[in-house]
């Protein structure tokens, strides 16, 4: 099923979860549910959450008595929980105005952002990569991300060949896509 963000979120008693460790179990109670195709918010919901997947999302009341022990709670009461944005056009950067900053300072403002799958466009590809592959195997809290390489970089391709070339290269590199400026 689709990411989540709870915004703002305020924990209560019960099993709380830890901060850094993701639960094998979670449900979110009394969330109010925007689902992100037009229609308006609805609920209060209990969302339940097994590993990285929402399993069900059930009316409140229903939803008590499916609580296997063991479970982390969050009380969303009064809360929004929305599907997790898209950054369609994102850089991987490591530095800022000249400055080194630690990619996990971005990774965190993305996700704290509600931003849970980046597009980036023409950042350095190995670094962007190797972080990629970190987000997939769940090594580093990231976003998803889908990394585009840009075509019109020099030299520019001469002859359709050359350009054919080019996108079989980015592709065997393992890029997702690529973007023409």
């Amino acid at each position: 099923m689709r990411s989540l963000l709870l915004l703002p979120l305020l924990l209560t008693a019960q099993t709380l979860p830890e901060h850094g460790r993701r639960p094998a179990r979670l449900v979110v109670r009394n969330a109010l549910v925007i689902e992100g195709n037009g229609t308006p918010a609805s609920g209060p919901r209990d969302i339940f959450v097994e590993g990285d997947t929402i399993t069900q999302i059930l009316p409140s009341r229903a939803a008590s008595a499916n609580q296997p022990a063991g479970t982390a709670v969050i009380d969303a009461g009064g809360r929004y929980v929305i599907p997790g944005l898209i950054n369609a056009h994102g850089h991987i950067q490591d530095e800022r105005a000249g400055l080194k900053m630690a990619p996990e300072y971005q990774l965190k403002l993305w996700l704290a952002s509600g931003i849970t799958t980046v597009r980036d466009l023409g950042s350095d590809f190995a670094k962007s990569a190797a972080l990629r592959d970190q987000s997939r195997l769940g090594q580093v809290a990231a976003p998803r991300f889908f990394l585009y390489r840009v075509f019109s970089q020099p030299p520019m391709p001469n002859t359709p060949e050359e350009a054919r070339e080019r996108i079989r290269l980015y592709k065997r590199e393992g890029a997702d896509g690529r973007e023409i400026l």
